[in-house]
């Protein structure tokens, strides 16, 4: 699993990555490559946090395609 802290209250979790290009306490900039998706039976998931809520990301997709 990876947490990416984008700040106060806003985390994200990616989880079941089959390979990762970060390590614990990395430092990454917007934009880089967090790790590699498998095939698509390895069910990589990714949710976006509030304040501990999980909040609803496919509006922010939405606007960014």
């Amino acid at each position: 699993m990876v947490i990416a802290d984008h700040g106060p209250g806003w985390p994200t979790l990616l989880t079941n990555p089959p390979a990762l290009e970060v390590a614990v306490g990395d430092r990454v900039e917007a934009g880089a490559l967090l790790g590699r998706a498998g095939a698509a039976e390895t069910g990589v998931t990714v949710e976006l946090r509030r304040n501990g809520q999980p909040f609803p990301i496919a509006p922010l997709l939405a606007l960014a395609g």
